[in-house]
């Protein structure tokens, strides 16, 4: 890992994952077949371990996809990118397009959530947010999809909506957002 928390590949694997990006070290792209994408990914989850697509990055630190670019630009979140650029009756419209695939390392966004929640939580003078708890028995518990659990099960729609909007309606008022 580099000072900046983004992975290092080591030169031998960059055969494997693509030469880094001469202005950003910290994105790799490969091109070739789809058969080689799936080889490609699979080496890509032994190395890096559980990576997500560049979208989904939101779902582990609650930015804006502009954000997460930013980020990959300034080399502070790693990307490795697949071009399928071999195209064959065989290969969908949506896996032989334009833009590579992209993914990012879990762990570094776990990392850049940290990074957030310890900024956030110092303007709201400590106290961690409930939606901020990366807690997976917390979040079913909490969560709205987890109403059931709490006897919620025979609540009409008109109900459901109101509790969701005072729910927001209590965050917004104690956090300021």
């Amino acid at each position: 890992m580099s000072t900046n928390g983004t992975i290092q590949i080591p030169e031998r694997l960059h055969s494997v994952f693509g030469i880094p990006e001469e202005e950003r070290p910290n994105v790799f792209l490969q091109r070739g077949s789809l058969h080689h994408a799936q080889g490609w990914y699979l080496a890509l989850l032994r190395v890096v371990g559980d990576v997500v697509s560049v979208p989904n990055v939101s779902l582990f630190v609650p930015v804006s996809r502009n954000a997460i670019h930013k980020r990959i630009n300034e080399g502070k979140l790693s990307c490795f990118k697949f071009q399928i650029d071999e195209r064959d009756a065989t290969i969908s419209e949506s896996l032989s397009r334009e833009r590579p695939h992209a993914f990012v390392p879990v762990f570094e966004c776990k990392l850049w959530f940290q990074e957030y929640h310890d900024r956030l939580t110092s303007k709201v003078g400590g106290e961690a947010p409930d939606w901020m708890i990366m807690d997976s028995d917390h979040f079913v518990k909490n969560s709205f999809m987890g109403l059931h659990s709490k006897g919620y099960d025979g609540l009409g729609e008109k109900e459901y909506d109101r509790l969701v909007k005072e729910y927001f309606k209590n965050r917004k008022e104690k956090y300021g957002w």
